[in-house]
């Protein structure tokens, strides 16, 4: 999603961060 605390393009890049930090912990739990 997008946050009103930041910056637009650091919104938009802290978002794709936070995405794939969240994508590594799901296969990281799917995995064990």
């Amino acid at each position: 999603g997008k946050s009103s605390s930041r910056p637009l393009g650091d919104a938009t890049l802290g978002d794709l961060d936070f995405d794939i930090e969240v994508t590594q912990d799901y296969w990281d739990d799917l995995a064990r």
